[in-house]
């Protein structure tokens, strides 16, 4: 199983019900691959770059958790890179990739050297997502520095977060992040 070449490992994480990737799963499961053949890390590089393209889908999250789980993760740091850049340049990130993606790329993608692109096409772009805003607002000690980075490139981010406030939506913490970016509004008449 571990000597198979790039195109069969690619197939198998295509087919989460081949047989090659339950094996995968029950090896890993049981803790019987200490690390991963080359060929393996390469074909889950290109599911992960399919997933950010759209073109792939993970849903046995328990399988890929464990995957990733035996990943040298500094193979991993150009690919959640290049998964960042897409979002820049290439794909608006969904709700639903943010959310699966963020833990990764909050770790391995140097979110902080391209803030500003980050802050204009990624967070604004799921800031008016509300669970989004949440986990943004949960995680506000690794954003609010960004955020505060891109400086002008915020102000369309900083828009959202006052619209939703004037609106009267002030629940999970949003007052509180509103107030770190010095974000001026006024709230809604009762």
């Amino acid at each position: 199983l571990l000597k198979l070449d790039y195109s069969t490992w690619e197939k198998a994480l295509d087919d989460e019900d081949s047989y090659i990737f339950k094996c995968l799963n029950l090896m890993l499961e049981s803790d019987k691959i200490k690390s991963l053949p080359d060929n393996l890390v390469s074909a889950y590089k290109s599911a992960l770059t399919g997933y950010a393209n759209g073109e792939f889908v993970f849903n046995s999250d328990e399988a890929w958790e464990r995957l990733y789980s035996k990943v040298n993760k500094n193979k991993l740091k150009p690919t959640f890179k290049n998964i960042r850049d897409i979002f820049i340049s290439e794909k608006k990130i969904t709700p639903e990739q943010f959310k699966y993606l963020l833990p990764f790329l909050k770790d391995h993608a140097a979110l902080d050297k391209r803030s500003n692109d980050v802050v204009r096409k990624i967070l604004s772009e799921v800031a008016t997502v509300n669970d989004c805003l949440t986990v943004i607002i949960r995680e506000s000690d690794f954003f609010l520095p960004i955020i505060k980075s891109a400086k002008d490139d915020a102000d369309d981010f900083k828009d959202i977060i006052r619209q939703k406030i004037e609106n009267g939506i002030t629940e999970n913490g949003l007052l509180e992040f509103a107030k770190k970016l010095k974000i001026e509004f006024e709230l809604p008449e009762e």
